[in-house]
């Protein structure tokens, strides 16, 4: 059975969308707090949609989880997720802003990565993380 274990960004960074955390390969990495993971979260999982509108994402990120969003607050924690991302060596361009629309991630910057879990001898339980493009 395959789980989402995270997603590799650029060749070069592992994002844990479990731990909220990013991981570069050179062993740097970045906290991220809740509502900015979730938000990066969400554009991962709809990538291969294109635009994500403003209000999908008010409604998925904020609104679903009792908070207050706004455009203004979505712009912030979107502005703090690049200054994040930059801090582990991702260039801004994995996001594209859609003036009056939203955001467009684009899909061939990230992979999604799995976890395999296996089941071995006497019920005990194996995983391994797997690059499905691999």
């Amino acid at each position: 059975m395959n789980k989402l274990y995270g997603y590799l960004i650029d060749s070069s960074v592992i994002y844990l969308p479990f731990q909220q955390q990013l991981i570069s390969n050179k062993g740097d990495a970045c906290q991220l707090r809740n509502t900015m993971s979730e938000l990066l979260y969400f554009l991962m999982l709809h990538a291969e949609e294109g635009i994500v509108t403003d209000d999908e994402i008010i409604f998925n990120v904020w609104e679903k989880n009792k908070l207050t969003g706004t455009y203004s607050r979505l712009w912030q924690v979107m502005q703090d997720l690049k200054r994040k991302l930059s801090m582990v060596g991702i260039d801004s361009d994995l996001f594209m802003r859609v003036r009056g629309k939203g955001y467009y991630l684009i899909p061939e910057k990230i992979t999604p990565l799995y976890t395999r879990t296996n089941k071995l001898k006497k019920g005990v339980r194996g995983s391994q993380i797997t690059n499905p493009s691999a």
